[in-house]
Order: C-alpha cells, then structure tokens, then sequence
C-alpha cells in the first residue's frame, strides 16, 4: 500500500519545531491520518495521540495529563471540549519549550472570536481539504504523492 503524502506535511514539520500547530478542515478529509504521520512508530493505543472520542484519553486531557517523554502531542478531535482553549494554551505555556503541540479539530473551529489562543502563542492554522483524483500525480518510492 502506498503511502499518501499531504503538500502541507513538510511545511507543517518545519513550523512543529517552534510552534503549536492546528490542522482544520471538514470531516472525513483526513486530519487524523495526516496527524499520525508525525508520530514516530505510529499504531493504536500510542502515548502520543490523544482523541477527545476516546473515553480513556478523554479523562487525560480533562487532567491535563500529558504523555511522559513524547516530543510531540497531538490532540484530535479536542474542540469537542468546552474549555478546549484555555487547557490548550495552559499546556502550551507550561510544556511548549519541551513538547511541540499538533491540534486537529472540524472546519468550524473557531480559534480566535471567543478570545482564545492569542496570536503570541506562534500558531499556524493549516486547512486539511479533500483529495480529488487530479490531486495525485506521481508514484516515487512507494510513495503516492499529492498537490492537493
């Protein structure tokens, strides 16, 4: 099976390194898939990945409690929580130097109108869209890449 490879993962490495990153977009488009590919050896039940949908992950999150050793978090699905905000910026502040932070989260996220993560923070909002056949190009090692 062919890997996919989304035209934002290289930009959204890059600003993982000093920022906390949100991908959006409508459902069933792709932004938990996507969110996996930056999790070293990625399978079910990894520290790393934590789903709002998952009851056990639910109650971590509410705790704010963070996975022990993992470079990365990502938080899927967590708008789904009332005060989504201010934990995540809670953490951000505590954890950022140390942890990079991914959040993904439904195409009506609406980050900034209830006076949420300030722009200080150093966010990058990234919009996942769907793939469309013309969106796949070319086939390089394994690989099946994409302009979308």
């Amino acid at each position: 099976m062919s890997k996919i490879v989304r035209y934002v993962y290289k930009p959204v490495s890059v600003d993982l390194r000093q920022k906390m990153v949100f991908i959006s977009g409508p459902r069933q488009v792709g932004k938990t898939t996507f969110s996996f590919s930056f999790i070293k050896n990625m399978k079910p039940g990894h520290p790393a990945y934590l789903s709002w949908d998952n009851i056990h992950d639910r109650d971590k999150i509410k705790s704010a409690e963070l996975p022990a050793k993992q470079p990365l978090v990502v938080f899927d699905e967590i708008h789904k929580f009332a005060r989504w905000r201010g934990l995540v910026k809670g953490l951000y502040d505590k954890y950022g130097g140390q942890t990079r932070f991914l959040v993904t989260g439904s195409a009506r996220l609406d980050y900034f109108s209830k006076g949420g993560i300030p722009f200080s923070v150093g966010i990058i909002i990234t919009a996942c869209i769907p793939f469309r056949l013309t969106n796949f190009h070319t086939r390089r090692q394994g690989m099946l890449c994409c302009n979308c």
